[in-house]
């Protein structure tokens, strides 16, 4: 489950861990489930029995000894005899502990479909295992859900951005114009001797494409620059509209002449 990755490198335990947690919500909290299950697994129950059946073999060889003792009022008899007894309780509860064990390990390798001899060790490590994976699966996929979050978030900050930029432009593009069709009535009131609007006609409309593009770009921020770019670009839309009116002028001029020089060349074929 942890090395069969598709092409987004996320594992077939991802999957699994994104439907337990959509669909069986209370089983994400797995590995908690076995807090001692670390521990465990560095335990063998074969090498456990062996150490039992050694103790008491040690605990075995103490009898005769208190057996043998003959004197009555001997303390040694009676200290030997009240640590065999104590001592054989204790290891007769440890064996039964131990059959316990072993009697609920064989359950469980019959729950999960292994072999009775399976090692304690082997099995233990392969939950190990498990938990670890499925607690990194978890904290993989909270980790990609954060990150998608904060790129929806940063995803509608520009957006906001950008419609709150297209909302300056319409509402300074619209004073503008406003202002340029007030200054032509003031003009047209005050006769031609009035000031001259520098926003009328297509000049003034090149020179306010010009500044609003300024201020998409960001080069129209700061007054004093923006009062220089404004009267840069008033002073190029200016010469663009003589150069225009210039060569206008000059075709307007020629054309006369060109009439006369083709009636005169007509008449001379004439004659």
């Amino acid at each position: 489950m942890a090395d069969l990755k598709a092409a987004d490198n996320e594992t077939l335990m991802h999957y699994l861990v994104r439907l337990i947690d959509r669909k069986y919500t209370h089983l994400t909290e797995l590995p908690s489930d076995f807090p001692s299950l670390q521990q465990a697994a560095r335990e063998s129950i074969k090498q456990t029995l062996a150490d039992l059946v050694a103790l008491n073999n040690a605990v075995e060889l103490v009898k005769p000894e208190f057996e043998a003792q003959t004197s009555p009022g001997d303390p040694f008899a009676s200290m030997m005899r009240d640590f065999y007894t104590k001592a054989h309780e204790q290891l007769q509860a440890t064996r039964e502990d131990l059959n316990r064990i072993q009697d609920e390990y064989k359950g469980l390798l019959k729950y999960f479909g292994e072999a009775e001899t399976t090692d304690f060790q082997d099995f233990m490590g392969n939950l190990v295992f498990l938990c670890t994976i499925f607690q990194k699966a978890c904290d993989d996929n909270a980790r990609k859900e954060q990150l998608i979050l904060e790129a929806a978030k940063n995803a509608e900050r520009k957006r906001r951005t950008v419609r709150h930029a297209e909302s300056n432009d319409r509402s300074i593009a619209h004073s503008l114009t406003r202002s340029a069709r007030q200054m032509e009535r003031k003009k047209g009131a005050g006769g031609a001797s009035g000031p001259q609007n520098p926003l009328a006609g297509p000049q003034g409309q090149d020179v306010l494409d010009s500044l609003i593009g300024s201020m998409r770009s960001g080069r129209a921020f700061g007054r004093r620059d923006s009062e220089l770019a404004f009267n840069a670009e008033l002073r190029s839309s200016s010469s663009q509209s003589l150069s225009r009116r210039i060569f206008i002028g000059t075709t307007k001029e020629r054309e006369p002449a060109t009439a006369t020089t083709t009636a005169a060349s007509a008449s001379a074929t004439d004659l």
